[in-house]
């Protein structure tokens, strides 16, 4: 009978969704985490491989699941970038620096600007492809300096293509299913992905001087940069806190749910609007 089911095609995400009566990730975190717990290890990576995007942004799987799936979406768009480089013969960027160095030539050659010597620039899908590679960038740069920290490091929230390119985005250092305390930190005007070196920083420094502060608990910080943060021509409303405020209160209700063992101590830890924002999830 096991050389038979061996030799059993695998199901497809299609499948095991069907099997379920779903075509996605449904219903509340607790929800979705009772589907993900009556998975198979297969089938968990069957729906991780085939549909990362969903997968890893979905609240109620765990953080080693949307890191796995946020990580596969990460380095597709990374590859995608070396690819438009090479064809050119040019160095890839490595850094937001390089992008903004880049001539207008160049960034007509790469259909990312205007024609040199334009006035407007109507080019909106170019410079909105742009921002989603910068924000690829940041976020390689910064999963690198947690690693390089030594830090066990996760990105546990990852789409690109979210808020016309500025995205959004959440990475961890240390595990918040297994942490003890687990801190937020949420960033403020003109925040985007493409800037998650910022925040990321200060969560890893945060992760650093708690666990040098506590060696009986363990910790984990998460900077999160998921919402749509305003810039200075709209800081003086209060839609992007109320709407900020709504993601942010989901996400940290999933943390709860995919916590092992008793909840852990969540804390925030807010900047600038990103205060108003924490203020109004709460």
């Amino acid at each position: 009978m096991s050389t038979l089911a061996s030799q059993l095609p695998l199901p497809t995400a299609a499948d095991i969704l069907a099997a379920h009566g779903l075509t996605g990730p449904a219903g509340t975190p607790e929800q979705v985490k009772a589907f993900w717990d009556s998975l198979s290890a297969t089938e968990r990576k069957i729906l991780l491989d085939a549909q990362p995007q969903i997968w890893g942004n979905a609240n109620g799987l765990p953080c080693l699941d949307r890191d796995y799936a946020n990580k596969m979406v990460l380095g597709t768009e990374l590859a995608a970038l070396q690819r438009i480089f090479d064809a050119h013969g040019w160095p890839v960027p490595r850094t937001v620096a390089d992008f903004d160095n880049l001539t207008a030539d160049q960034l007509y050659a790469l259909g990312w600007g205007p024609k040199p010597g334009d006035l407007i620039n109507m080019n909106e899908a170019g410079e909105i492809a742009m921002a989603r590679y910068k924000d690829a960038v940041s976020t390689a740069r910064t999963l690198e300096t947690g690693s390089r920290a030594g830090v066990d490091t996760y990105l546990y929230a990852y789409d690109s293509a979210l808020y016309h390119g500025e995205g959004r985005a959440a990475i961890a250092f240390g595990n918040p299913d297994l942490a003890d305390n687990v801190a937020v930190c949420v960033p403020g005007l003109e925040s985007r992905v493409s800037k998650m070196d910022l925040v990321g920083y200060d969560a890893l420094a945060l992760f650093q001087e708690a666990s040098r502060a506590d060696h009986r608990h363990t910790t984990a910080t998460i900077a999160w940069q998921g919402y749509d943060a305003p810039e200075f021509d709209t800081v003086a409303s209060q839609d992007k806190a109320d709407a900020g405020g709504q993601l942010l209160a989901k996400d940290l209700a999933a943390l709860n749910v995919t916590h092992v063992g008793v909840d852990s101590r969540l804390t925030l830890v807010a900047h600038s609007y990103g205060s108003t924002t924490a203020g109004l999830s709460l």
